[in-house]
């Protein structure tokens, strides 16, 4: 039996070799299934050591992200989003497939691009975008050890890129154009992005750029979140306690 709780992508690869094993002994179907389940656990977990994801969402994924009333059927609406993704890449298909989550401060945003993470085995790279900002910047220094077009390459070509706070860099110019080429290489690989801001949809659309809106239109979802602060809302709560204690 396959614990339904493991990440999607790990359930797929165990479920496909259950069913190449099918005619065999049960033992060994059941050690194929431990040998594989160990490799697939170590490699797991290495990816998630190189995925840069922030301390505080290391545990982060759809089984313990609160969902609003307000946000039930965005989220409904990204889950299947990425189930097809998923289901489309165990069966070789690539494509440039784009997640754009939008929404204020606290909202969770950052928590389910990493619960997306989680479902394809940690197998990507999270970046702020103030951060790639920073690293491109530092690469055009006369002693570098990388230049700035091969860290553009290297964002563009890990299998899942997160890239959050978009619209926040302090070199705005230096955002646009990083993601614009970022985007450009992965739409020519056809490889998934997530993209994270506090813009409004249609802001966003702007700040893009016709261009970049136009490669990501061929699938992509945007994923709206209207529910208040988490953050202030516990806060909020946890002042009302002491009070009342």
């Amino acid at each position: 039996m396959i614990p339904k709780n493991l990440p999607l992508g790990m359930r797929e690869q165990l479920l496909k070799l259950g069913n190449l094993c099918i005619q065999a002994d049960s033992e060994i179907q059941k050690k194929e299934l431990a040998r594989l389940k160990q490799e697939l656990e170590i490699q797991i977990a290495t990816n998630k050591q190189n995925a840069e994801i922030p301390e505080r969402l290391q545990g982060a994924a759809f089984s313990n992200y609160f969902t609003p009333n307000e946000d039930l059927k965005a989220i409904d609406d990204l889950k299947d989003f990425v189930k097809s993704f998923i289901a489309r890449k165990n069966h070789g298909i690539k494509s440039f497939d784009t997640i754009i989550i939008l929404g204020g401060n606290g909202t969770g945003k950052t928590h389910l691009s990493i619960a997306i993470l989680k479902e394809l085995n940690y197998n990507g790279l999270y970046i702020a975008s103030n951060i790639l900002c920073m690293r491109l910047i530092r690469s055009r220094a006369f002693k570098a050890v990388k230049d700035e077009e091969a860290l553009i390459r290297e964002y563009a070509s890990v299998p899942f890129l997160i890239i959050d706070e978009i619209g926040r860099a302090r070199d705005l110019e230096t955002e646009q154009h990083a993601i614009f080429d970022i985007l450009n290489i992965r739409y020519e690989k056809k490889l998934p992005t997530c993209l994270i801001s506090n813009k409004e949809r249609g802001d966003i659309q702007d700040y893009l750029g016709a261009a970049v809106m136009d490669r990501i239109s061929e699938n992509y979802i945007f994923v709206e979140l209207k529910a208040p602060s988490y953050r202030r809302t516990q806060s909020h709560y946890k002042h009302i306690d002491a009070i009342a204690n």
